[in-house]
C-alpha cells in the first residue's frame, strides 16, 4: 500500500477511482460534497475538486473519464447532464445539450479527445469535445466503443450488436446473438469483433 486518500474531503460514498492515462493523477467519484476529486499519484495530495453545483450536497457524479490525451476528464451527472472539464484545473470547458435524461451509463473518449461516446440504456451518442455539438444520435443500443482505427463505432442492444459508421453513426453491420449482449471488445487490427451474451457463448 503506497497511500490511503482518504481525507474530510472524502466525507461520502466514492463509487470508483481510475488512473489518468500517464499514470500521474488519480480521479475519485461519487456523490455528496465532492462528486469528483483529482489527486497527485505519487504524494496523495489533492489537486483539485470537480463539481458542476457546490450547492448540491446531494449531487452525484454518476461515471467520470480521462480523456487518453490526459487533457480532460468527462463526467456524467445523476441529474442527466454531461461535462467535460479541463483536467490539468478542473474548470468546466464544454456542457453537452441535449443530455441522457436518466443519466449516461458509460463515456469513451476518442484517442485524440476530439470526440465522445456518451451511452445510456436507450441510445448512444457522439460528440465534438471542444465546442459540445452533437455528431451523431445512434438509438436501440445501450453501451458503444470505437473501432481501433475510429472509424466505426460498435454498439449493445438488446438483440446483438451492430457497426456503425463513426462520422455519421448509419449501420453499416448487424451481428445477430440469441439472447441480451453483456460484453464487447474489438481485437487491435480492427477486423475482429469479441462479444459475450446471455446465452452462455462467446463469439468472435
Amino acid at each position: 500500500l503506497q497511500g490511503d486518500w482518504s481525507s474530510d474531503v472524502c466525507s461520502s460514498d466514492l463509487y470508483s477511482a481510475q488512473f489518468s492515462p500517464d499514470g500521474e493523477r488519480i480521479l475519485t467519484y461519487g456523490k455528496g460534497n465532492a462528486p469528483g476529486l483529482v489527486w497527485n499519484a505519487a504524494t496523495g495530495e489533492l489537486l483539485f475538486t470537480i463539481d458542476r453545483d457546490a450547492s448540491d450536497r446531494n449531487h452525484i457524479a454518476h461515471i467520470a473519464r480521462f480523456s487518453n490525451d490526459n487533457k480532460r476528464i468527462a463526467v456524467a451527472w445523476g441529474d442527466g447532464r454531461v461535462d467535460v472539464f479541463d483536467a490539468a484545473r478542473g474548470t468546466l470547458q464544454v456542457t453537452l445539450q441535449g443530455e441522457h435524461p436518466k443519466g449516461a451509463d458509460s463515456l469513451e473518449f476518442s484517442l485524440d479527445g476530439k470526440r465522445l461516446l456518451t451511452a445510456d440504456r436507450f441510445m448512444v451518442r457522439t460528440w465534438e469535445t471542444t465546442t459540445g455539438k452533437l455528431l451523431n444520435t445512434i438509438e436501440g443500443c445501450c453501451a458503444a466503443h470505437f473501432s481501433p482505427d475510429e472509424q466505426r463505432i460498435i454498439t449493445v442492444g438488446a438483440r446483438g450488436a451492430s457497426i456503425c459508421d463513426a462520422k455519421s453513426g448509419k449501420l453499416v453491420a448487424n451481428l445477430r446473438h440469441n439472447d441480451f449482449v453483456r460484453s464487447l471488445e474489438f481485437c487491435r487490427d480492427g477486423e475482429h469483433i469479441l462479444t459475450t451474451c446471455d446465452d452462455k457463448a462467446a463469439r468472435v
